[in-house]
């Protein structure tokens, strides 16, 4: 759980019962309800278990789904992916060479990803390095020119 925010942590080490309103995960997550109540809808985190009157309080678990899906909506996964990814955990373990698979091909993609971003940073660094020394010329030879 290194990589969850940290009241996240807080909760999960927690003893007590911690809930949380669709608001607050809102804002602790810098998320809006809208897309929190879109991700309920469409499958990408398990239900949000519900009070007596009806309104979302989220627990532990249902905190670490929005962190991991957010992980992954940041990481490129498809919508469509993370359904499925959910779908399979929510069958079971025998399905964890299926979710297994899922991941290793989102990480390469990442990696093709990473490299290219590695690519353009190389380029950019290198007219950088040329750059001021670029401009001062042409502002030079600008000036002869006017003269």
């Amino acid at each position: 759980h290194d990589a969850l925010p940290i009241f996240v942590v807080k909760m999960l080490k927690s003893k007590d019962e911690n809930y949380m309103k669709i608001s607050d995960v809102s804002k602790k997550f810098n998320i809006s309800i809208q897309t929190l109540r879109y991700y309920e809808r469409e499958g990408l985190i398990p239900a949000i278990h519900r009070d007596s009157n009806g309104v979302r309080d989220y627990q532990k678990d249902e905190l670490y789904w929005i962190h991991y899906v957010q992980t992954l909506r940041n990481s490129g996964v498809t919508v469509a992916s993370i359904k499925k990814y959910v779908g399979l955990v929510q069958k079971g373990s025998e399905t964890r060479e299926q979710r297994k698979q899922i991941l290793l091909e989102q990480r390469q993609a990442l990696l093709k990803k990473r490299a290219q971003i590695d690519d353009a940073l190389k380029h950019m660094d290198i007219k950088l390095e040329s750059y001021d020394t670029y401009v001062i010329e042409l502002e030079n030879n600008t000036k002869k020119t006017n003269q």
